[in-house]
């Protein structure tokens, strides 16, 4: 496909593991999830609308694969053979249509995408991530705009602040949970953050955030803070089609950002 498309070189198996495996593994539920984590109640969600819409859930229901493959499926659906009873089964799949798109796939997928383009070294995966958010921009359109949250969003709070009744640790889980903060931070991204000025310890994301935290608390909340404006930005310019979903996380990434801020100038005043 990469040949005949003139991608160039295809992509190779460590192209693979390090896109997919270790910065953003294609899973609704780490994206959409309270804890930020594979599985969970996220995923439990999702495989109970594989058994609304009469599918056996698949061994991994929120795999960005089997979400998409169930869309299309949906999709073909709609238009049936013109009798009343096809015309009953094309209605309520235009509707599984639209909440599955609604629920579990606009509130992550356009800014998993993009990380797609700005993480990956292979020109084969940015073509695809590029070419599936335009694509998938076309079914937002078509669709129309949505007029409430995503459950996801319902059942999930925004990040606290860790001045209060809740600490640190809460805090920094936080700002790594996409659905709570707003924003989808790789090691690719932390490896920004650090910017050559600060050492980047290997291991998971939390570990590696802990540590810049505790090199320089100011310079790693600033940085952060420019990273879920961008993020606030991204889900501002999808608002006017993905509607009330795409403003609450923008209004968490926004949130975040003015957070992060704060702390990072009492972080300054503190050390004066």
């Amino acid at each position: 496909m990469a040949d005949l498309l003139e991608l160039g070189a295809p992509p190779s198996r460590t192209d693979h593991t390090e896109l997919f495996v270790l910065e953003l593994p294609p899973y609704a539920s780490i994206y959409l999830g309270e804890e930020g984590w594979m599985g969970g109640r996220a995923r439990r969600i999702i495989a109970g609308f594989w058994r609304a819409v009469g599918r056996r859930p698949p061994d991994e229901p929120d795999h960005l694969a089997a979400l998409l493959a169930l869309y299309s499926e949906l999709a073909e659906e709609v238009d049936g053979e013109p009798d009343r009873r096809a015309v009953a089964r094309s209605t309520m799949a235009k509707e599984a249509r639209r909440a599955l798109f609604e629920e579990h796939l606009a509130p992550w997928v356009f800014v998993y995408l993009r990380e797609v383009e700005a993480v990956s070294g292979s020109k084969v995966y940015r073509a695809w991530a590029e070419t599936l958010y335009h694509y998938l921009l076309g079914e937002l359109a078509e669709l129309g705009r949505a007029s409430r949250r995503a459950v996801h969003l319902r059942q999930t709070a925004s990040v606290p602040d860790p001045r209060g009744e809740r600490g640190g640790d809460d805090f920094l889980a936080a700002l790594l949970t996409p659905v709570r903060s707003g924003a989808i931070v790789t090691r690719s991204g932390l490896r920004r953050v650090a910017a050559g000025r600060l050492g980047m310890r290997a291991g998971e994301r939390l570990y590696a955030l802990r540590h810049l935290v505790a090199q320089d608390a100011c310079a790693t909340f600033e940085r952060l803070a420019g990273y879920y404006e961008a993020a606030g930005e991204l889900h501002d310019a999808l608002a006017p089609l993905a509607g009330a979903t795409a403003s609450e996380l923008g209004r968490r990434s926004r949130h975040t950002a003015a957070l992060l801020e704060d702390m990072a100038r009492s972080t300054t005043g503190e050390s004066g």
